[in-house]
């Protein structure tokens, strides 16, 4: 049975999640300190995403990257929204599900494939979140991490046309999936996740806090 901690002025509110406090706090206090350059990122730099680079960029392993060379177009637009509000929603649903079947190791890293997936520009280096993700599927299957070791370790990504002249507008079939294996590899973790997650009872904490 659920039970609710009482105290004078009603019922106690858990405390804000530390990250989102952090953040509001940082942010707020950069505002305070440089408030016109604030004002300025947060109202109009923020969404110069050019300013990071070419979107089609071979390096640039993020949803957005992978249909700018899918299309051969230097800005998918709509199409990468649409993608990423599909991957975003779902990334999020299997780090919830983890998180209430007591598998924080998984909620966290779950959350880290899908912000590099939904993020504008994820460059090949910002793809450490790899190694928590074969801890993570090492508890699943060790044939999973050697997929995993042979994806990031294989540097395939640079095997495709690239560099000066926007050679990844132009890129082949197989040339495509070689440049999205960073991006493909994310998706599969998340599925292979989410399929294990549905075989794993909630934990008796996350249920008691209903």
């Amino acid at each position: 049975m659920a039970h609710t901690s009482q105290r004078a002025g009603g019922p106690r509110r858990p405390p804000p999640p530390p990250a989102a406090a952090t953040f509001a706090g940082a942010t707020l206090l950069g505002a305070a300190v440089l408030p016109y350059d604030s004002w300025r990122f947060w109202t109009r730099v923020v969404f110069q995403t050019g300013r990071a680079g070419l979107a089609e960029d071979t390096a640039n392993q993020s949803l957005r990257g992978v249909l700018a060379r899918l299309l051969h177009t230097p800005e998918p637009g709509l199409w990468w929204a649409a993608v990423a509000a599909v991957a975003g929603a779902a990334g999020l649903a299997v780090a919830v599900a983890a998180e209430l079947r007591g598998q924080r190791a998984w909620a966290v890293t779950a959350c880290g494939m899908t912000a590099l997936l939904v993020s504008p520009v994820s460059w090949s280096h910002h793809w450490v979140w790899c190694v928590p993700m074969a801890v993570v599927l090492a508890t699943l299957n060790g044939a999973f991490v050697l997929g995993a070791a042979l994806v990031f370790c294989s540097y395939a990504l640079w095997w495709v046309p690239h560099g000066a002249g926007r050679l990844e507008l132009h890129q082949s079939g197989a040339e495509l999936t070689l440049s999205a294996l960073y991006g493909g590899t994310a998706f599969v973790f998340l599925s292979l996740v989410g399929g294990a997650l549905g075989r794993t009872p909630r934990s008796d904490q996350a249920v008691a806090k209903e």
